[in-house]
């Protein structure tokens, strides 16, 4: 057996057993070990040498991107070894240190509102992508659920998170600023004879590529013109998350509108700025 056929049987496990929205980085990380290795048999591949690869690898790219495609990698060889296509696994004792990067990026509002001036000067269609951006980060929702999002899903003032989203279906009300945004958005797809909310102009099926294109080609083509830096577009979802967090609201409920499955999940999310913390401390001085 090869490595490209462990992988491509892995692969098709994963299909089996995960939601669609979940597959999408494996194909990326399986077509890569297929590039690097695919030729090779199974049992050739040794731990040194997928170590000493992954700490090359992290000199361009992140330690949880990297983690993500060891394991990916171990799964293959494990799932092979349970049914019994090998008869060991070379990489079971892969140790690959590294201290995975924990990101705490938030859009200000100081960003935001560059952000904006950045899209309506830059974009032919900057109002109506800005509108996107700023759907984001009233609701919580990912790139890959708002692509999704069709008027079936829209019941008053309830938005219903498309079943075939990355977490499945949850339900998320919706504040003024997003009804006003739901409203325009609902127009233009029925002008342009659309079940889709977001996007309805784009006719290809496939709706990760068109959310793709638009990280692409908008979001970070924006962020340079605007000078911000480091910022991702599921940034904006963090964003949404720390806003509620710093009114006070409890971690459960966020964690209910993110669709977490964990409230540790949600305080990953969460960014405490200095400005928090001074006010936090502040209540020392009335006990004085």
């Amino acid at each position: 057996m090869t490595i490209s056929q462990l992988l491509e049987y892995n692969l098709d496990d994963i299909h089996r057993r995960t939601r669609p929205a979940a597959w999408h980085a494996c194909e990326c990380h399986t077509r890569m070990f297929t590039a690097l290795w695919g030729d090779r048999a199974a049992t050739s591949l040794n731990r040194r040498e997928v170590e000493e690869w992954a700490i090359q690898r992290r000199r361009d790219h992140s330690a949880s991107t990297v983690l993500h495609e060891i394991r990916l990698l171990q799964r293959a060889y494990n799932l092979a070894v349970d049914e019994e296509r090998l008869p060991y696994s070379p990489l079971a004792r892969v140790r690959v240190r590294m201290k995975p990067h924990r990101r705490h990026q938030i859009l200000t509002r100081e960003n935001e509102r560059a952000l904006e001036k950045v899209y309506l000067k830059l974009f032919r269609r900057g109002a109506a992508h800005w509108r996107t951006e700023k759907f984001a980060l009233l609701t919580g929702c990912r790139i890959g659920e708002q692509v999704r999002i069709q008027q079936k899903h829209i019941q008053g003032d309830i938005l219903e998170i498309p079943e075939d989203g990355k977490t499945g279906s949850r339900l998320v009300p919706l504040c003024k600023g997003a009804r006003t945004i739901i409203a325009t958005q609902l127009a233009w797809a029925t002008e342009c004879g659309s079940g889709y909310v977001f996007w309805p102009d784009q006719r290809n099926p496939d709706r990760l590529v068109v959310a793709g294109s638009h990280v692409k080609h908008v979001w970070r083509k924006a962020c340079r013109e605007a000078g911000i830096q480091g910022v991702q577009r599921r940034d904006l979802r963090r964003t949404f998350a720390c806003d509620l967090i710093r009114a006070g609201k409890p971690v459960f409920e966020v964690q209910s509108l993110l669709g977490h499955a964990s409230p540790t999940q949600t305080m990953t999310y969460c960014h405490i700025g200095i400005e928090q913390l001074r006010a936090t401390v502040a209540v020392l001085d009335e006990l004085e």
